[in-house]
Protein backbone atom coordinates (compact mmCIF):
# COMPACT_ATOMS: atom_id res chain seq x y z
CA UNK A 1 0.00 0.00 0.00
CA UNK A 2 3.04 2.62 0.60
CA UNK A 3 4.25 2.05 -2.78
CA UNK A 4 0.72 2.55 -4.32
CA UNK A 5 -0.09 5.79 -2.49
CA UNK A 6 3.48 7.51 -1.98
CA UNK A 7 1.87 10.68 -0.81
CA UNK A 8 0.29 8.33 2.83
CA UNK A 9 2.49 7.85 5.68
CA UNK A 10 2.25 4.34 6.61
CA UNK A 11 2.68 3.20 10.16
CA UNK A 12 2.81 -0.70 11.52
CA UNK A 13 2.43 -1.43 15.04
CA UNK A 14 3.03 -5.13 16.88
CA UNK A 15 4.13 -6.44 20.24
CA UNK A 16 7.45 -7.08 18.26
CA UNK A 17 6.95 -10.94 17.39
CA UNK A 18 4.98 -10.22 13.83
CA UNK A 19 7.24 -7.18 12.39
CA UNK A 20 8.72 -7.40 8.77
CA UNK A 21 11.98 -9.35 9.60
CA UNK A 22 13.21 -8.87 5.60
CA UNK A 23 16.42 -7.32 5.43
CA UNK A 24 14.80 -5.67 2.45
CA UNK A 25 14.38 -1.87 2.58
CA UNK A 26 10.73 -0.58 3.32
CA UNK A 27 9.58 2.26 1.38
CA UNK A 28 10.74 5.52 2.71
CA UNK A 29 6.82 6.62 3.75
CA UNK A 30 6.88 3.36 5.88
CA UNK A 31 7.65 2.25 8.83
CA UNK A 32 7.35 -0.43 11.20
CA UNK A 33 7.40 -0.26 15.63
CA UNK A 34 7.25 -2.60 18.45
CA UNK A 35 4.41 -0.86 20.50
CA UNK A 36 1.25 -2.45 22.07
CA UNK A 37 -2.10 -0.67 22.06
CA UNK A 38 -3.32 -2.18 25.20
CA UNK A 39 -0.95 0.25 26.40
CA UNK A 40 -0.77 3.69 25.47
CA UNK A 41 0.96 3.94 22.10
CA UNK A 42 3.77 6.33 21.70
CA UNK A 43 1.90 8.60 19.01
CA UNK A 44 1.02 12.06 19.41
CA UNK A 45 -3.07 12.94 19.55
CA UNK A 46 -4.76 13.18 16.73
CA UNK A 47 -2.11 11.92 14.37
CA UNK A 48 -3.65 9.75 12.48
CA UNK A 49 -6.15 9.95 9.11
CA UNK A 50 -7.45 6.30 8.85
CA UNK A 51 -6.53 3.54 11.54
CA UNK A 52 -7.23 0.11 10.52
CA UNK A 53 -6.91 -3.48 12.47
CA UNK A 54 -7.45 -6.84 11.99
CA UNK A 55 -7.70 -10.39 13.89
CA UNK A 56 -6.75 -9.32 17.46
CA UNK A 57 -9.67 -10.98 18.90
CA UNK A 58 -7.32 -13.63 21.44
CA UNK A 59 -4.69 -10.46 21.96
CA UNK A 60 -6.57 -8.96 24.52
CA UNK A 61 -8.04 -9.50 27.74
CA UNK A 62 -12.00 -7.77 28.28
CA UNK A 63 -10.44 -4.77 30.35
CA UNK A 64 -7.59 -4.11 27.20
CA UNK A 65 -9.63 -4.27 25.00
CA UNK A 66 -11.55 -0.46 26.13
CA UNK A 67 -7.86 1.03 26.47
CA UNK A 68 -7.17 0.24 23.28
CA UNK A 69 -10.55 1.40 21.61
CA UNK A 70 -9.39 4.62 24.26
CA UNK A 71 -6.07 5.01 23.08
CA UNK A 72 -7.20 4.56 19.18
CA UNK A 73 -9.34 7.27 19.48
CA UNK A 74 -6.63 9.52 21.05
CA UNK A 75 -4.14 9.06 18.31
CA UNK A 76 -7.29 9.61 15.59
CA UNK A 77 -7.59 12.93 13.71
CA UNK A 78 -11.27 14.62 14.06
CA UNK A 79 -12.92 13.35 11.20
CA UNK A 80 -10.76 10.32 10.61
CA UNK A 81 -11.61 6.58 10.59
CA UNK A 82 -11.30 3.20 12.38
CA UNK A 83 -11.82 0.32 10.14
CA UNK A 84 -11.97 -3.10 12.31
CA UNK A 85 -12.04 -6.47 11.01
CA UNK A 86 -12.72 -9.47 13.20
CA UNK A 87 -13.52 -13.09 12.91
CA UNK A 88 -15.95 -14.27 15.27
CA UNK A 89 -14.60 -16.95 16.78
CA UNK A 90 -16.62 -17.72 19.63
CA UNK A 91 -18.91 -19.45 17.01
CA UNK A 92 -18.84 -22.09 14.39
CA UNK A 93 -22.34 -21.76 12.44
CA UNK A 94 -23.91 -25.49 11.59
CA UNK A 95 -20.53 -27.13 13.03
CA UNK A 96 -21.75 -30.41 14.89
CA UNK A 97 -20.84 -32.28 18.19
CA UNK A 98 -16.74 -31.91 17.24
CA UNK A 99 -17.29 -28.03 17.13
CA UNK A 100 -19.76 -27.69 19.92
CA UNK A 101 -16.89 -29.49 22.14
CA UNK A 102 -13.93 -27.50 20.95
CA UNK A 103 -15.58 -24.42 21.46
CA UNK A 104 -16.42 -25.75 25.15
CA UNK A 105 -12.31 -26.26 24.95
CA UNK A 106 -11.49 -23.08 23.65
CA UNK A 107 -14.19 -21.05 26.01
CA UNK A 108 -12.41 -22.48 29.29
CA UNK A 109 -9.59 -21.61 28.15
CA UNK A 110 -10.18 -17.71 27.15
CA UNK A 111 -11.74 -17.63 30.77
CA UNK A 112 -9.07 -19.02 32.23
CA UNK A 113 -7.16 -15.79 30.75
CA UNK A 114 -9.92 -13.13 30.89
CA UNK A 115 -10.67 -12.75 26.96
CA UNK A 116 -14.13 -12.80 25.42
CA UNK A 117 -14.12 -15.06 22.29
CA UNK A 118 -16.89 -13.03 21.34
CA UNK A 119 -16.30 -9.41 22.01
CA UNK A 120 -16.42 -8.62 18.55
CA UNK A 121 -20.06 -8.29 19.15
CA UNK A 122 -19.08 -5.36 22.27
CA UNK A 123 -17.24 -3.43 20.11
CA UNK A 124 -19.46 -1.30 18.78
CA UNK A 125 -20.79 -0.52 22.22
CA UNK A 126 -16.80 0.32 23.58
CA UNK A 127 -15.85 2.38 20.62
CA UNK A 128 -19.07 4.16 20.71
CA UNK A 129 -18.28 4.92 24.61
CA UNK A 130 -14.93 5.83 23.58
CA UNK A 131 -16.43 8.40 21.40
CA UNK A 132 -16.28 7.04 17.62
CA UNK A 133 -19.82 6.79 15.97
CA UNK A 134 -20.49 3.72 13.58
CA UNK A 135 -20.01 4.63 9.77
CA UNK A 136 -20.63 1.22 8.66
CA UNK A 137 -21.05 -1.70 9.93
CA UNK A 138 -21.35 -5.81 7.84
CA UNK A 139 -20.38 -9.05 7.82
CA UNK A 140 -19.24 -11.76 5.52
CA UNK A 141 -19.81 -15.54 6.12
CA UNK A 142 -16.78 -17.51 5.46
CA UNK A 143 -17.17 -21.10 4.49
CA UNK A 144 -15.54 -24.09 6.03
CA UNK A 145 -13.68 -26.93 5.05
CA UNK A 146 -14.02 -29.10 1.51
CA UNK A 147 -17.65 -28.34 1.06
CA UNK A 148 -16.97 -24.63 1.25
CA UNK A 149 -15.19 -25.34 -2.28
CA UNK A 150 -11.10 -23.98 -2.86
CA UNK A 151 -12.25 -20.97 0.09
CA UNK A 152 -13.57 -23.28 2.61
CA UNK A 153 -10.11 -25.70 1.84
CA UNK A 154 -8.12 -22.44 2.55
CA UNK A 155 -9.76 -20.89 5.79
CA UNK A 156 -10.05 -24.73 7.29
CA UNK A 157 -6.23 -24.69 6.71
CA UNK A 158 -5.61 -21.11 8.28
CA UNK A 159 -7.98 -22.08 11.17
CA UNK A 160 -6.11 -25.32 11.78
CA UNK A 161 -3.14 -23.15 11.49
CA UNK A 162 -3.92 -20.62 14.27
CA UNK A 163 -5.06 -23.52 16.91
CA UNK A 164 -2.31 -25.53 16.39
CA UNK A 165 -0.11 -22.56 17.15
CA UNK A 166 -1.83 -22.21 20.18
CA UNK A 167 -1.40 -26.14 21.16
CA UNK A 168 1.30 -25.17 23.85
CA UNK A 169 -0.69 -22.80 25.82
CA UNK A 170 -3.40 -25.05 25.67
CA UNK A 171 -1.85 -27.46 27.09
CA UNK A 172 -0.43 -25.84 29.93
CA UNK A 173 -3.39 -24.26 31.04
CA UNK A 174 -5.71 -26.55 30.56
CA UNK A 175 -3.96 -29.34 31.75
CA UNK A 176 -4.93 -31.30 28.72
CA UNK A 177 -2.87 -34.11 26.91
CA UNK A 178 -1.07 -33.65 23.63
CA UNK A 179 -3.19 -36.71 22.58
CA UNK A 180 -6.54 -35.12 23.63
CA UNK A 181 -5.54 -31.90 21.79
CA UNK A 182 -4.59 -34.00 18.34
CA UNK A 183 -7.61 -36.00 18.33
CA UNK A 184 -10.21 -33.13 18.82
CA UNK A 185 -8.61 -30.88 16.03
CA UNK A 186 -8.10 -34.02 13.50
CA UNK A 187 -11.75 -34.73 14.60
CA UNK A 188 -12.72 -31.23 14.77
CA UNK A 189 -11.95 -30.83 10.99
CA UNK A 190 -13.17 -33.75 9.55
CA UNK A 191 -15.78 -33.23 10.80
CA UNK A 192 -16.12 -29.67 8.96
CA UNK A 193 -14.68 -31.12 5.67
CA UNK A 194 -18.41 -33.31 5.99
CA UNK A 195 -20.74 -31.58 7.20
CA UNK A 196 -22.12 -28.73 4.43
CA UNK A 197 -23.13 -25.48 5.41
CA UNK A 198 -20.55 -24.65 8.30
CA UNK A 199 -19.46 -20.83 7.96
CA UNK A 200 -18.22 -18.71 10.47
CA UNK A 201 -18.71 -14.73 10.09
CA UNK A 202 -16.01 -12.13 9.59
CA UNK A 203 -16.98 -9.01 11.36
CA UNK A 204 -15.93 -5.41 9.22
CA UNK A 205 -16.94 -2.02 10.85
CA UNK A 206 -15.81 1.78 10.04
CA UNK A 207 -15.88 4.59 12.83
CA UNK A 208 -15.36 7.69 12.64
CA UNK A 209 -14.29 10.26 15.11
CA UNK A 210 -16.24 13.37 15.05
CA UNK A 211 -14.82 16.54 13.44
CA UNK A 212 -14.16 18.98 15.97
Amino acid sequence: MATDFPNSKFTGIDTGAFLPKSSAPLPANCEFQASNAAERLPFENEMFDYIFQRHMVASYDTDQWRKVTEEMFRVTKPGGFVEIVELDVGKIVGGGSVAKGAWRVAKAFAERNGMNLRIIHRLPYLMTEAGFIIAKAGHLSIPIGKQGGEIGRLFACDLRSVLQAGKALALRELTISSSFFDDLLNRLFDELDGRPGVFMNVHIAVYQKPSA
